[in-house]
């Protein structure tokens, strides 16, 4: 399990070496990484088991 810190250097950085891109780019991404990583640390800790995902607007 990875980190806060460790999440959001992965997520801006990519892992090409394990074929995920970088989304550093992506001003979408890099402004809601507190929401992803909130999203996926509650479905990881079985918080969240489920949800409707809705297209950020």
């Amino acid at each position: 399990m990875l980190t806060k810190d460790e999440f959001k250097t992965t997520v801006i950085n990519g892992r090409l070496e394990k074929g995920m891109v970088s989304f550093g780019g992506s001003p979408m991404v890099v402004d809601n990484l507190d929401n992803l990583y909130a999203y996926l640390k509650g479905r990881s800790d079985g918080a969240i088991t489920r949800s409707k995902v809705e297209e950020l607007k």
